[in-house]
């Protein structure tokens, strides 16, 4: 018999409730939320309920605190003023354990098992979850990115202190896991495919790797693509001394091969905005004539990166027939079949939807799931006759989940050539969202991007300069 309990503002703690024995209503979507507690009431009679003080529900409290077994949560930005009138108050501090503010909302019956939370789950006194199992990239530190690096660059003859690979990454780590254990193979995996080149592949990549990590999800974006590597250049990576693909295949840790958020930052221009996902940069072409780089190889990463983020997002190269480095048969194949997700990009040329289709009716005949195959047409000019648009949409609905269109915008291209990332562009943030949503069931917060709709908008927005101007 599991306890019910509803959470609003506090969907991160749900999985842990629900191995300790509650059934859990929530969402990161509030309205949601409200909504499936509302459910969990009718089901069960008055339910205990947690909610997060902030302006969005502070109308909420009222409504509810009749129909449930009330306890608002307080923060720094949002404290708690006033006792509450029939419902229970915490006001969060520094340090504040799950399990006390449990036991304070009288929500811990016989049927719980407080033994199965992690230890030392805690509330951040802004009301985060400072989950001991999950990594902070944010404390990770940049400076040192392997031992080897940092011997080689020691003429203080200081190397003698390096610590090893192992203690390296444990005490670079140590602060963000609090003595957790990393977790194991819990990151989803997502493969950019494309049949053709421009049709803006790594651009896709990059922004799903961007939304997702601004959307509070812990992301490795890796460029696989063995045969022209350009996410660098996309990023505008200017420190030719930051490790790639290959650091991490001589050391044989694929830890020494990852740049963290903080040390991308540091070699980007000051005037981009921040990039808060971790990033393995592809080989130099001297770097991969060494031979040491295989399909095989970048499979191995991937399950190694896998322990320690919540998704690992892929860039490949163009998929070719003949596939001559194996990057279908040992890497995007196996990985699909295990549950993986892949974005198919295609623009309107037929030879490179023919090479896309090819690639995605072998992968269907190998018994890979369509429903984890996505697949969208970019860069389409927004006069484009419609039966074109549609025969493509067509033949892309037989073997995936045809998610839509990104139009042609001008916007897109000046912001790519500055250097800066476009996703949270209403021409794809709608479509990004929708990935999002199909890979961790989160809410799509970016409205549907209607060409028309744009085009009045920007006309209008030039009558107003233009009748200013004339002032």
């Amino acid at each position: 018999m599991t306890t019910p309990i509803g959470l609003i503002g506090l969907d991160p703690l749900a999985a842990h409730l629900t191995r300790a024995g509650f059934t859990v209503a929530t969402s990161p979507d509030l309205r949601i939320a409200a909504d499936r507690v509302h459910e969990l009431v009718t089901d069960h009679g008055p339910v205990g309920c947690l909610i997060l003080n902030q302006p969005r529900v502070q109308s909420l409290i009222p409504r509810i605190y009749r129909h449930v077994n009330l306890t608002v949560l307080g923060t720094d930005q949002h404290p708690i003023v006033d006792d509450g009138d029939g419902y229970r108050t915490y006001q969060l501090r520094g340090g504040s354990t799950v399990v006390d503010v449990l036991k304070n909302a009288g929500v811990v019956t016989d049927a719980i098992d407080l033994d199965q939370l992690p230890p030392g789950l805690q509330f951040e006194s802004d009301g985060s979850l400072l989950d001991p199992n999950v990594p902070d990239w944010s404390e990770w530190d940049p400076d040192l990115q392997s031992p080897r690096r940092a011997a080689a660059g020691d003429p203080e003859g200081l190397a003698g202190v390096v610590p090893t690979d192992d203690e390296f990454f444990a005490e670079s780590v140590r602060r963000a896991l609090r003595g957790g254990a990393i977790r194991t193979g819990q990151a989803e995996v997502l493969f950019t495919l494309s049949g053709s080149g421009g049709v803006g592949k790594s651009s896709l990549a990059l922004s799903v790797a961007n939304r997702a990590a601004n959307r509070g999800r812990r992301v490795v974006l890796i460029d696989a693509n063995l045969g022209q590597p350009d996410l660098a250049t996309f990023l505008r990576v200017a420190d030719g001394d930051l490790p790639t693909v290959f650091d991490a295949v001589l050391d044989d840790n694929v830890r020494t091969g990852i740049i963290s958020p903080i040390a991308l930052n540091r070699t980007r221009d000051a005037r981009l905005s921040k990039v808060n996902f971790a990033f393995i940069q592809g080989p130099t072409a001297e770097q991969l004539g060494t031979g040491r780089i295989t399909a095989g190889v970048v499979a191995g990463m991937i399950s190694q990166v896998r322990q320690f983020c919540d998704l690992v997002v892929l860039d490949t190269q163009i998929l070719e027939r003949d596939d001559p480095r194996g990057l279908v048969t040992q890497i995007i194949e196996p990985e699909l079949g295990a549950g993986g997700w892949a974005l198919a990009v295609t623009g309107m040329s037929t030879a490179g939807l023919s090479n896309l289709i090819e690639v995605m009716e072998r992968l269907l005949r190998l018994g890979v799931n369509p429903s984890h195959v996505m697949s969208l047409i970019n860069r389409v000019p927004t006069n484009l006759a419609l039966h074109n648009q549609d025969r493509i949409v067509a033949a892309l609905r037989e073997l995936s989940v045809h998610i839509g269109t990104i139009w042609e915008d001008n916007e897109i291209l000046s912001r790519m050539n500055a250097g800066e990332l476009v996703s949270d562009l209403p021409v794809c943030a709608n479509l990004i969202d929708t990935v999002l949503h199909r890979i961790f069931d989160m809410p799509v917060e970016a409205p549907a991007y209607v060409p028309e709709a744009e085009r009045e908008r920007r006309r209008g927005w030039f009558r107003r300069r233009g009748k200013e101007s004339g002032r």
